[in-house]
């Protein structure tokens, strides 16, 4: 479906009832990486209400001109949960760059926000300055990887610590493909020019919700080390470095991740 409260339409799924979860997506992929993180735990857990979407100019949502900049993200953002549930109360799930427009929800929208769980969140919108640990590979299907072409196998190794079948075929489905759905030219664009807030994203009172952060130690595209920056804003937060981890820790160690989901979705439900 498409939410029209904006200039331009932005897609959304929903799947579920009950207590509203917003799910951003990473840069520049959709929604499909949230759903196949999150799905494993949710489809077995009622009362939540999961709200996917496609950020403009990726997945089926359409670019728009006025949509120039993280700033102009976020605002976009709201106002689809403004016309999908309006005056409730919602947590957020972010995955990546997701992550960072999550903080910039909180900068702006806190009190409306029950929660946060992020994964693989960017800390630094400048990727020259993260702190990023080298690339490194702990297992590797030599005899499945012998099955791909050179250049499939060179872009699955770039970033998978574990390299496998079962990996492969969820990055193919979860990362590579929502990555040809974008529009290249609104991509390009918005990454020169906007891909950062213009505001001191991380200057804010304490935000005393439950939130989970779940960075891999491995993770050579954000980095841990430099989610410090932002982890003191979070009092209420639990934040777990996992090894054998990298940027798709959500399926290179997927038990542990529905472990700490589940963490934080039981953290949420005392709050009540």
């Amino acid at each position: 479906m498409f939410d029209h409260s904006g200039d331009s339409p932005v897609y959304y799924e929903i799947r579920g009832e009950g207590r509203p979860v917003l799910c951003l997506h990473g840069y520049p992929v959709d929604h499909h990486c949230m759903y196949g993180a999150l799905e494993p735990l949710f489809q077995n857990r009622n009362g939540y209400k999961r709200i996917y979407i496609d950020l403009p100019g990726m997945g089926l949502s359409p670019p728009s001109e006025s949509i120039r900049s993280a700033d102009d993200m976020i605002e976009r953002i709201h106002l689809l949960i403004e016309s999908l549930i309006p005056g409730e109360p919602y947590l957020v799930a972010a995955y990546s760059y997701g992550g960072y427009l999550a903080r910039g929800m909180v900068y702006k929208y806190a009190d409306e926000i029950g929660g946060l769980f992020l994964f693989c969140p960017v800390s630094l919108p400048d990727r020259k300055e993260r702190d990023l640990p080298p690339h490194r590979v702990f297992s590797r299907d030599e005899s499945f990887i012998a099955t791909l072409g050179d250049e499939e196998a060179a872009e699955f190794g770039k970033m998978a610590v574990i390299q496998n079948e079962e990996i492969y075929m969820r990055c193919a489905r979860e990362i590579r493909e929502p990555l040809t759905r974008g529009d290249r030219e609104f991509i390009r664009r918005y990454v020169r020019e906007g891909y950062g807030f213009s505001f001191p994203v991380d200057k804010i009172p304490p935000f005393e919700k439950p939130v989970q952060i779940l960075a891999g130690r491995q993770d050579s595209v954000v980095g841990y080390r430099d989610m410090q920056i932002f982890l003191e804003n979070f009092p209420r937060a639990g934040f777990i470095v996992l090894d054998r981890a990298g940027h798709n820790l959500q399926m290179e160690q997927e038990k542990l991740f529905c472990t700490f989901l589940s963490d934080w979705i039981e953290r949420i439900e005392l709050e009540e």
